[in-house]
């Protein structure tokens, strides 16, 4: 009997034990599968926050050879010009090409040499430009028009405000200008004016205008003026 009550206590213990296996079975089958890939997945490096990036760091040398290169691409597609030619300022005779159109209050009393200006005065200019210093003999190449004003009123330094458009009218820069603004310390042996625009094919030109004095009448005022001018466009 003892044996008899046992092996019916095993039985059912089995049962159990089968139960539960085909119960756990069941569940693993309805339970969705994770698809496989098939490729691994490399481990990434941890954020800022300890979670791993989504996105890998960009490759930082490319991207600094595609925007070298396009700073380049835009650097190949400006020229540079160097014009040498002689601006001939004459304010006397027949031919005058500047012409003092606004006259300053003279000071009453004055200590130092006479001089052709004031502090003050205007002057409009229409001067021609040539390729050599003689005016009579050299090819005109253009022309520089606007005005100048005596800026500075002490008697040692005297200085310039010019404004004025170098209009060219030959060769194949013929109708373009080049616009200067600055400065001009007349006395020095050599002045640096900036370029600060253009038109037609100086259009947003860049640069700069070297001008020394090549000759000068202290009588009369006229000058020959000698320019270097150095654009970017």
């Amino acid at each position: 009997m003892l044996q008899e009550f046992w092996r019916n206590e095993l039985a059912e213990d089995a049962e159990d034990i089968d139960e539960r296996r085909m119960l756990q079975l069941y569940e693993q089958r309805q339970m969705p599968q994770e698809p496989k890939l098939a490729f691994p997945i490399k481990s990434q490096a941890p954020g800022p926050h300890g979670k791993a990036s989504a996105m890998a760091s960009p490759p930082l040398p490319k991207l600094f050879l595609l925007f070298a290169s396009m700073a380049m691409a835009a650097l190949a597609q400006h020229s540079s010009i160097h014009l040498h030619f002689y601006l001939h300022d004459i304010l006397s005779g027949p031919n005058a090409t500047a012409v003092l159109v606004a006259s300053a209050p003279k000071p009453a009393a004055s200590t130092g040499p006479p001089s052709l200006f004031n502090f003050g005065d205007v002057v409009v200019i229409d001067d021609p430009l040539t390729e050599g210093p003689n005016l009579s003999e050299s090819k005109l190449v253009g022309r520089a028009q606007g005005l100048y004003v005596l800026a500075s009123q002490g008697p040692t330094d005297p200085a310039l405000l010019l404004t004025t458009s170098l209009v060219f009218t030959e060769g194949r820069h013929s109708g373009s200008t080049l616009m200067i603004l600055s400065r001009d310390a007349v006395l020095a042996p050599v002045r640096e004016l900036p370029v600060v625009g253009g038109s037609g094919a100086f259009r947003c030109a860049r640069g700069y205008a070297l001008v020394k004095t090549y000759a000068l009448n202290a009588t009369d005022g006229n000058a020959i003026l000698e320019w270097d001018v150095y654009v970017r466009y």
